[in-house]
């Protein structure tokens, strides 16, 4: 990846296309030219996709310094 927004061929859970990537560095680049000097970014990603959104935001230029997870013993088999 060098940066730039990448396309995922396929479709994402259950054959979604809106579910088949993370926004790309593009998107979080003009969310931190938008953010408050100090500001703070919540994001949320799902635990497939945790890993991608993580490189996004650290290409868009964002400093990652903590994760909070949610677990939980539901969902799909």
């Amino acid at each position: 990846m060098d940066g730039e927004d990448d396309t995922l061929r396929g479709g994402g859970v259950m054959g979604k296309s809106w579910a088949s990537f993370v926004p790309g560095p593009s998107l979080w680049r003009e969310v931190l030219r938008v953010l408050k000097p100090g500001g703070h970014l919540l994001c949320f990603a799902g635990t497939r996709t945790v890993d991608l959104m993580g490189i996004s935001l650290r290409l868009a230029g964002f400093e990652i310094r903590d994760y909070i997870e949610w677990v939980y013993a539901s969902g799909f088999p």
